[in-house]
């Protein structure tokens, strides 16, 4: 045969087994074998015949039967092993091949290829075999189970199509009973140990599923022609079941999650899908959520990472930006009915983002990467609520203190509330010009107001001035900033040092906090002069508005002067 089995023993390190017609044993790295059955084959010598010609024969080995076809070891007893072959007999030895016994099930087609055996790691002498005679005209399925060891078996194969011929069946490493099995249609799941099949589809391709691994808690999947496909995370499909889909609203318990810095270089892309980066996190509708459906993260201390929602947050860029082009924002959370997943990329909430603007270097709605512990997840949707708990674990590869992690964190935070102090100053300071154009174009041609006039244009050329030092109003594109119209500003600078501390693992530099400690008293400067505008000659203008009975400059409550303490 094309495929012959090569089994490593998980109670034996360093000892291998393959299978031909018979078993062998090395124990040396395959430099030498023992011999540790008899043939186990039916060794039909018409089988085993020249195949082809008359002039070119077709001896490839795949015409050839009677060869030992899948392996499998017991995780229950020492020296037990069974055996499946291409010609449809099944064996098993219990003392490491001194003694085999034929357990072939007496529904097995003959002459049909056990394509793999299943050992339950729950239960012994619980097994399942995918058999597959399709190339004998027969598309049935065929998985037999036993639960006494071989002694006797059934037929599970309830929920499977009937010309669904099955390659691969395996059993889930955590939950007892939750099988996978790989059809000519695709992928079946059974939670009750195979009394029942139902197809899990997702978005995998109606494909020949051959082969099944369940490994760190992810399923992958090999096809006849369609490459290697991975579910990640099975948690929501370990716990999912009647009960959970009956409940209104469910969180399902959450894996741990890596904590990883992976840079995506121009010259370095990824050749396949890697796995969403963060945290996965289930949940379940009943029905259809009425209104919003939020996740919120906390921390130890209790404040709030994240809040991810259904609503799509708004679009940051227009669409037609000459720099960041980008498609319509997406949402996070789901409200159909049905089992959802929903990725928080272990960041926290970013800066907010100042329209208009542009920066040097970076998104600052990007917040920074939460520092390993534990995080509390909340669920609400439709007035219920559920919570549940989050690890997020360290970089393996790094080797950072947990200390310097944390002020990474405080300085990325600190450098993020800078930022937004700049937005709301900058957003008083557009209110007040357009307020100010507002109340000058209303009043222009009436001569009781040409005082008011004149002060409203003041205040609002002091507040174009003012806003001008917290970004470039007149920058169209981000090379304007570095030197034309006007250069780079207290926003650009900020977000270019706030960026930067996202970067890597580790401790602000000296440098980092110098230039932090400039740029906050930068920004303590300019607010002091937008509280001064605001006193002053905000303030005569709006004792002036009052003198004529008309509307005051109306301010969001913002910078106060408290605060600048």
């Amino acid at each position: 045969q094309w495929t012959a089995p090569l089994l490593a023993s998980r109670r034996e390190p360093g000892v291998i087994y393959h299978g031909s017609n018979v078993l062998l044993r090395s124990a040396d790295g395959g430099e030498t074998w023992q011999q540790v059955s008899p043939d186990l084959t039916r060794n039909d010598k018409e089988k085993q015949q020249w195949s082809g010609g008359p002039i070119t024969g077709d001896n490839t080995g795949v015409e050839i039967y009677d060869t030992i076809f899948s392996l499998a070891e017991s995780p229950h007893a020492e020296g037990e092993l069974w055996a499946g072959t291409d010609d449809g007999l099944v064996h098993v030895t219990r003392d490491g091949g001194a003694n085999w016994a034929n357990i072939t099930p007496s529904g097995m087609p003959e002459w049909a290829t056990v394509e793999s055996i299943a050992l339950s790691g729950a239960t012994a002498g619980t097994a399942w075999i995918a058999v597959d005679a399709h190339r004998l005209d027969d598309l049935r399925p065929y998985v037999f189970r036993t639960r006494d060891g071989g002694l006797t078996w059934d037929l599970a194969i309830q929920g499977l199509p009937p010309t669904a011929y099955v390659l691969v069946v395996r059993e889930d490493p955590v939950v007892p009973g939750l099988l996978y099995a790989g059809t000519r249609f695709g992928l079946f799941l059974s939670r009750d140990g195979g009394d029942r099949w139902e197809a899990f589809k997702l978005n995998l391709p109606p494909v020949v599923v051959t082969d099944l691994e369940v490994k760190n808690g992810d399923l992958v999947v090999a096809t006849s022609g369609r490459s290697l496909w991975i579910l990640d995370d099975l948690s929501a499909v370990r716990a999912w079941g009647s009960e959970a889909a009956a409940q209104p609203l469910r969180l399902f318990p959450t894996r741990p999650a890596e904590r990883l810095q992976l840079q995506n270089g121009w010259s370095a892309e990824a050749v396949g899908e890697n796995p969403p980066r963060g945290a996965i996190v289930h949940y379940s509708l009943a029905t259809k959520a009425e209104g919003e459906v939020i996740l919120e993260v906390f921390d130890g201390e209790g404040r709030r990472v994240r809040r991810l929602s259904s609503i799509p947050e708004p679009q940051i860029y227009p669409q037609d930006d000459p720099d960041e082009p980008m498609k319509e924002p997406e949402a996070v959370l789901q409200t159909a009915a049905g089992l959802h997943r929903a990725i928080w990329d272990l960041r926290w909430e970013g800066a907010r983002r100042l329209e208009n603007a542009k920066v040097d270097l970076g998104d600052p709605t990007v917040g920074p990467l939460a520092i390993p512990g534990t995080y509390r997840l909340r669920l609400t949707a439709g007035g219920r609520t559920e919570e549940t708990v989050l690890n997020v674990l360290a970089d393996p590869r790094s080797r950072v203190s947990a200390a310097d992690l944390a002020a990474q964190l405080d300085f990325a935070l600190e450098l993020r509330a800078d930022v937004d102090r700049v937005v709301a100053g900058v957003g008083e300071l557009r209110e007040i010009q357009a307020q100010t154009r507002d109340l000058a174009k209303r009043l222009a041609g009436d001569g009781r107001a040409a005082g008011l006039i004149q002060a409203a244009k003041r205040a609002g050329e002091i507040a174009a001035a003012l806003e001008a030092r917290f970004h470039n109003p007149r920058a169209e594109i981000v090379y304007d900033i570095l030197a034309q119209r006007g250069g780079t500003q207290l926003h650009s600078n900020l977000t270019f040092l706030y960026i930067s501390a996202l970067w890597g693992e580790g401790a602000p530099t000296q440098g980092m906090k110098e230039v932090a400690a400039e740029l906050e008293a930068l920004l303590l400067g300019l607010e002091r002069q937008l509280l001064e505008l605001k006193s002053g000659d905000l303030a005569e203008l709006e004792r002036q508005a009052r003198e004529l009975n008309l509307p005051r400059v109306l301010l969001r409550k913002s910078i106060e002067a408290e605060e600048l303490e």
